[in-house]
């Protein structure tokens, strides 16, 4: 396979993956299913130099069960802004687990069940994982 062959398949299942997780036509999880959820801050800097390009927050979360995951852009890390998100994207009566972060205080109000990995412990799972 040439080189162009293989970065032409690369951008289409690039492409085919944005469309699965941005269609955004289903929730993940439900009764007896986990799903973690975490944000992260993407930053693009070129060889590390040079100007700081804009920073974009993203929030996302996977079914530890079934492997399915949203991703999506958010403006910032605010409960107004997280908890219609996990309502949207996550299955009433799912166990969600998530790092201490305070916009997360309420989510047993939606109908999901909580529980808090300190952060320092929720980094270390992932790490030795």
């Amino acid at each position: 396979m040439s080189k162009s062959t293989a970065v032409d398949w690369n951008n289409f299942m690039r492409e085919v993956c944005v469309w699965k997780i941005s269609r955004g036509d289903s929730k993940i999880g439900g009764v007896g299913c986990i799903v973690e959820i975490d944000e992260s801050l993407f930053v693009r800097r070129k060889n590390n130099a040079g100007r700081i390009l804009p920073q974009q927050w993203v929030f996302g979360g996977i079914c530890c069960e079934t492997n399915e995951c949203f991703v999506a852009c958010v403006p910032d890390l605010s409960e107004n802004t997280l908890l219609p998100i996990i309502c949207e994207c996550i299955r009433v009566g799912s166990t969600i687990i998530s790092d201490s972060w305070r916009a997360y205080n309420n989510i047993q109000q939606t109908g999901h069940y909580n529980i808090y990995i300190p952060r320092f412990l929720f980094v270390r799972i992932y790490v030795a994982e």
